[in-house]
């Protein structure tokens, strides 16, 4: 959260966890719980952010001149309960946990991630407690969360748009940090850009109205197959071949295959012939999987069957069938998958 300065995120009756955010320069607040909502803030790295978390109508959103007014400055709703492990916290104006005020915290602050909190804490506005959802395995999901000190650089080299996208922008942070005005700057630099933006999809950036694309003639959405391709809607599974990978029974490991990116099991369920497929990889900028033949070969991808996104191959880019499938014929060789459009890919074969 790069000098932007509030609402990330401010949360009202949900549970939810907010990890390794690296909060740079924010002029109002960090995270924000109202409204019976429970927020786990862990391994987060807070630099000159004003309020690095707020509940609502206590602590320091109530702190005014030495004294508690009672005036929230970003809600009037009751408030939601924060606990927070390990976060760094450099240059705030005001951050106090349950240690040093009992009743006026701003969060409460744990020794370990899975502490659970006692309803001895309640919010002074609507005496809400924390309902210890992180620690309840039968909901919340497993992670592993980096060191807050690692964050500005983990943040600054990966995230937003691929390869740090085509406009930047540096602020002043003498002056940005603590000015929550629209940087007027910025607002031109926005409103002047100019995409280089080709095709979505196959489809001419020129044809929607909302986007400014400038394309040239030496421009190609699709490079033309250097293998030949052939695509196939049969439903009938590959289930002998030289290499099998079925994601959902292998995960990421192969003697054959080098996978490179990660797995999920909330994209749905596959059904390829008599196989149920519950886990895939998702093709994603960071997503690779390299082999190499000895003889030529005949590669089935399978995919989403309402899947209607396109992949690579050995930077070559080919569309999968309606049923999600591809039947690619590979020379010998050294080979690789990896992302044209977001995907999610079950099962793979080698023949």
């Amino acid at each position: 959260f790069d000098h932007s300065d509030s609402r990330h995120p401010r949360v009202r009756t949900g549970s939810l966890p907010v990890y390794n955010n690296y909060y740079d320069g924010v002029s109002k607040y960090g995270v924000g719980a109202t409204t019976a909502s429970s927020i786990f803030v862990e391994a987060n790295y807070f630099r000159n952010c004003k309020y690095p978390m707020l509940i609502s109508l206590q602590g320091s959103d109530i702190y005014n001149s030495g004294a508690y007014d009672g005036k929230g400055t970003f809600s009037s709703e009751e408030g939601g309960m924060i606990k927070a492990y390990n976060n760094t916290i450099i240059g705030e104006t005001r951050f106090v946990d349950q240690t040093t005020e009992s009743t006026q915290f701003d969060a409460i602050t744990v020794s370990s991630a899975n502490e659970k909190l006692t309803n001895s804490y309640s919010t002074v506005s609507g005496g809400n407690v924390y309902n210890n959802f992180d620690t309840d395995s039968s909901i919340m999901y497993s992670y592993k969360s980096d060191s807050p000190d690692n964050i500005p650089s983990i943040v600054e080299e990966n995230a937003g748009r691929l390869n740090g996208g085509d406009l930047s922008w540096d602020f002043d942070d003498s002056t940005d940090d603590t000015d929550y005005n629209v940087n007027s700057d910025l607002m031109n630099a926005i409103k002047s850009y100019k995409s280089d933006l080709v095709s979505i999809y196959g489809e001419s950036s020129s044809s929607n109205s909302e986007t400014t694309a400038t394309t040239t003639s030496t421009a190609s959405t699709t490079a033309a197959p250097t293998a030949t391709a052939t695509t196939t809607s049969t439903s009938s599974p590959i289930t002998t071949g030289s290499y099998i990978h079925n994601f959902t029974v292998d995960g990421l490991e192969s003697d054959f295959f080098s996978i490179n990116g990660k797995l999920s099991t909330s994209k749905g369920t596959v059904t390829y012939g008599d196989l149920t497929l519950t886990q895939c990889l998702k093709i994603e900028s960071s997503t690779s999987i390299k082999f190499t033949t000895t003889e030529e070969m005949t590669l089935t991808l399978v995919f989403n069957p309402d899947n209607s996104s396109n992949i690579k191959i050995d930077n070559t880019t080919y569309e999968l069938t309606t049923d999600g499938l591809l039947t690619l014929d590979l020379s010998s060789g050294s080979h690789e998958i990896t992302k044209k459009s977001v995907g999610n890919l079950y099962y793979m074969v080698l023949d």
